[in-house]
């Protein structure tokens, strides 16, 4: 008769030496018959008979081979268990994966640190950088207010893009168009095209020295604004930079193609402010706007340009025409007098809004005195109208016994009648295209 130690190391069913190896019976079986898990039947010959098992010989079962049979054998208890480490790694993998990859290689954003700009994705995750060298590189809060494209102020000044991320190409990878500003307006003039990658693909260097009447200006110049446009709509950009001489009158426009090669330039005697596309003569090709500013005349200007063919300078006379340039290609360029109100102020009347209303007018206002000037596209002036700060600089001269005039009929009259257009000869009243004196040069 068995003492109690042995049936208490004793198991005498399936049930219990699956318990005992914490695994189903039918998994007991099989490593049974698969693996010689040690058991006993009553009748040896029989498979039906009832089973029982040793503790003592299924522990040293298991010790035997461990990297086998133990693995298969607590494989199953485990597994359960490895379900719910599983989980919290894979999703570890998943932040660390992220924390790697954190957004697109797309440039999106930008900052400046110190003299350097760095491009960032969708995500505001530094993509890569560009070394200007120029310790006085303006702030990120300052290209903030020039990033993209052009917007108005509260003050009714355009503020023209100074960095551009877009596709120039169409090859549906962006580029970065960045224009060198600095704090102490040095070194500026500088135009850098950039590949998604930051590896620099071309640069242009604005300005260049000439020579007004008898007067000798350096190649000092700072870009006012940059933009693109698709002139011919190929999927292909053009781009438009406007820039000043850093100290005096002359202003270049230019016209570059996606690689960075010189379209078009023209010079004009006076600042350039802002600019605008539209189809003026319904050819379905647009023509291009541009106003500013006419030294020699101390008057805003309104010039227009077919957009494929831009070459030459602004029409002058004396201190204020370079004789190193040819007349210019403009189809028109309209002189916009100053008012009485604008005689009396330090401001110019300078054009320095123009843009086109959705009832198909040009709107150009002054910066001086704040008139809406409306024309249509043939160029001729329809309309005048005064903003209240106006009115006020009006009453405020009057009071003071400067002006003499009233805003009356007769004062829009006269301001109506008082835009010159340029003939390619001379300066008249009615509205007149540009004759032109010379073919187009070669470029």
């Amino acid at each position: 008769m068995a003492d109690n130690n042995t049936l208490q190391e004793r198991l005498s069913t399936w049930k219990e030496i699956a318990v005992y190896l914490d695994c189903d019976v039918r998994t007991c079986q099989r490593w049974e018959r698969k693996l010689g898990l040690p058991v006993h039947r009553l009748d040896p010959d029989s498979s039906k008979t009832r089973v029982f098992a040793y503790k003592i010989e299924l522990d040293e079962w298991l010790k035997k081979d461990l990297r086998t049979k133990s693995f298969r054998i607590n494989i199953r208890r485990k597994k359960a268990k490895y379900i719910f480490l599983i989980i919290p790694a894979a999703l570890l993998f998943l932040l660390v994966i992220l924390n790697m990859n954190p957004g697109s290689s797309v440039p999106f954003n930008f900052d400046i640190k110190d003299s350097s700009l760095l491009i960032l994705n969708e995500k505001n995750s530094k993509l890569w950088s560009f070394d200007t060298g120029l310790s006085s590189l303006c702030n990120e809060e300052s290209y903030r207010e020039h990033f993209q494209e052009k917007r108005s102020i509260n003050t009714g000044v355009n503020k023209l893009p100074h960095l551009i991320i877009k596709d120039l190409d169409g090859d549906e990878k962006k580029e970065v168009l960045f224009s060198t500003q600095t704090r102490d307006e040095r070194k500026e003039g500088l135009l850098v095209c950039l590949d998604h990658k930051g590896k620099k693909k071309w640069e242009f260097k604005t300005g260049k020295s000439l020579k007004f009447g008898k007067v000798s200006y350096s190649s000092d110049y700072r870009i006012k604004g940059v933009d693109v446009y698709d002139i011919d709509a190929n999927g292909s950009m053009e781009i438009i930079v406007i820039s000043t001489n850093r100290y005096f009158f002359p202003s270049q426009l230019v016209m570059l193609n996606s690689k960075g090669e010189l379209l078009g330039e023209f010079w004009n005697s006076g600042y350039l402010m802002d600019y605008c596309f539209a189809d003026l003569n319904r050819d379905k090709e647009v023509e291009f706007i541009v106003s500013g500013m006419n030294n020699e005349y101390n008057t805003g200007c309104l010039m227009v340009f077919d957009p494929t063919d831009i070459w030459g300078a602004s029409p002058q006379s004396g201190e204020y025409l370079c004789q190193e340039l040819k007349p210019g290609s403009e189809k028109y360029y309209v002189l916009i007098p100053p008012t009485d109100v604008e005689n009396c102020i330090s401001l110019r009347n300078m054009i320095n809004v123009v843009e086109i209303l959705n009832n198909q007018i040009i709107s150009a206002k002054s910066q001086g005195g704040e008139i809406y000037y409306e024309l249509n596209f043939n160029l001729e002036l329809i309309n005048v109208n005064y903003s209240d700060p106006f009115e006020r600089m009006h009453m405020k001269y009057l009071n003071e016994n400067k002006i003499t005039s009233e805003l009356n009929k007769d004062y829009k009259k006269r301001l109506m009648q008082g835009l010159l257009y340029y003939d390619g000869l001379k300066w008249v009243s009615h509205p007149t295209a540009i004759r032109p004196t010379s073919p187009t040069p070669a470029r």
